[in-house]
């Protein structure tokens, strides 16, 4: 009896002893990288020549793009500040926050909804670009949002079938932003690689396919180097794979490119993060009326008529655009005094030269602009050459949404201005007597947007 106890123990302990070895290995989950580690390839067959890099880990301490891209869907509603995605952390990064990091001020979320309108769903491929809200302390200029995957009722969200068009409609959009300064480098996730399901591999290799065939495309393109994220190992070895079947050549520390860059430089183009100096300042933002329901045709026009009549505009007022500090908006713009500017005298030719102006580009085309204008003063920060942040940035933006003002341009059709100080600019410029348009001319109302609440005042042209 014994001998067959310990016979049986000795087989059932062979027999543990036999599975754990041979037993099937549990599949390693993706693990997530080490950050700011870049690696950088050199386009060979590119001219002039272009790097396509790859930066590991959390896109939250990446500093070396200049844009960067924002995987949506074609509803282009990003996601909940809570979700673990990409657009996730960039609304939530990219807007203003209180000291317990509860959200005052959804920038770039509130800005992509105006710029889509009532076009939802937008065709898969879309791209949109927006300015960075905080992310500019990043190093971040605009944020390109494209829509990598669809959503179907009940099943959930795919990637687009060919998600390289994607990469190509978002460098095209960035080629086509009207700024003084071009942006050089663009970051990309693996579009539609993660909530959508689609493979790291086949989402690498079409990106890179998709960029490489751009800018070999397109010579005169402005944009020096392109980033691919790599979050976990297996991401950074699709896009590897995806860089060596493209036949790139990596770039060795130190190394110079046929211009004479160093090939470091490249990648490390942002400078560190500096706490914005703020200055107190007077700020106007103008958006377009109805943009968001014009054609793409349409749309681009404005983007290269605005431009031109602010030009117009401040060349009136005794100004010049390149030396006035602004930033576009795409469906507008805003554009920040300078400080030892006389707001009693300035302001008047603005807004003057504003209706003039507009009422001339508008005799010239079909597409009739309509504008909406908000004036407040408040504090300005700006990042190097990054973009500009502040409370005078969030109460423009506040403003030129508000309620009344939508109200008085919808209840004069006939109109192509129309004007919203706040109650510090009116108290202080407006009502002294110091402003040549006339103070009675300017109406009080209410303004409720959000968090912003205050008193403002609304001027609207006479007609003829």
């Amino acid at each position: 009896m014994a001998t067959a106890l310990t016979i049986t123990i000795v087989c059932l302990a062979a027999a543990t002893v036999l599975w754990w070895t041979i037993r099937p290995a549990r599949p390693r989950g993706p693990r997530v990288l080490d950050s700011g580690e870049i690696s950088l390839y050199r386009m060979r067959h590119v001219r002039p020549e272009r790097h396509l890099g790859i930066v590991t880990g959390d896109l939250r301490r990446v500093h070396c793009a200049q844009l960067w891209v924002n995987p949506e869907n074609t509803a282009m509603r990003m996601s909940r500040v809570d979700e673990l995605s990409v657009s996730a952390i960039i609304r939530y990064e990219g807007a203003c926050r209180d000291t317990a990091g509860r959200i005052t001020a959804d920038v770039i979320a509130d800005e992509l909804e105006r710029r889509v309108g009532p076009r939802r769903p937008v065709p898969a491929g879309t791209a949109i670009i927006t300015g960075p809200g905080d992310l500019a302390r990043f190093g971040v200029r605009y944020v390109a949002h494209s829509a990598a995957v669809q959503g179907e009722p009940g099943g959930g969200y795919r990637q687009i079938r060919d998600v390289g068009r994607c990469a190509t409609a978002v460098l095209t959009a960035i080629d086509g932003v009207t700024d003084p300064t071009p942006v050089r480098s663009v970051l990309f996730p693996l579009l539609g690689a993660g909530q959508g399901g689609g493979d790291p591999a086949d989402t690498a290799r079409a990106l890179v396919g998709a960029v490489v065939d751009y800018f070999t495309a397109t010579p005169a393109s402005a944009i020096t180097a392109v980033y691919l994220l790599a979050y976990t190992d297996i991401d950074l070895a699709a896009c590897r794979k995806a860089c060596d079947r493209a036949a790139l050549r990596p770039s060795s520390p130190g190394e110079e490119s046929r211009s004479g860059e160093p090939a470091r430089e490249v990648a490390m183009t942002a400078p560190p993060f500096r706490q914005a100096r703020k200055t107190l300042r007077i700020g106007l933002t103008v958006d377009v009326v109805g943009f968001g329901g014009r054609s793409t045709t349409g749309r681009e026009s404005l983007e290269h008529r605005i431009p031109a009549l602010l030009r117009r505009t401040l060349a009136d007022a005794g100004a010049d655009l390149g030396q006035v500090d602004h930033q576009w908006h795409g469906d507008g713009a805003s554009i920040y005094l300078p400080g030892d500017a006389d707001p009693s005298r300035m302001l008047t030719e603005l807004i003057e030269a504003t209706a003039r102006r507009l009422a001339e580009d508008n005799r010239h085309h079909e597409d009739r602009i309509r504008l909406r204008m908000a004036v407040t003063l408040g504090l300005l920060g700006h990042s190097g050459t990054t973009g500009y942040t502040g409370p005078l940035v969030v109460d423009l933006a506040r403003m030129v949404d508000a309620p009344p003002l939508r109200q008085a341009i919808a209840d004069e059709p006939d109109r192509d201005l129309a004007v919203l100080t706040s109650d510090h600019v009116y108290s202080a410029v407006v009502r002294p007597g110091g402003f040549e348009l006339a103070a009675a001319r300017f109406r009080r109302v209410e303004v409720v947007v959000k968090e912003f609440a205050a008193s403002a005042w609304l001027w609207v042209p006479e007609q003829g």
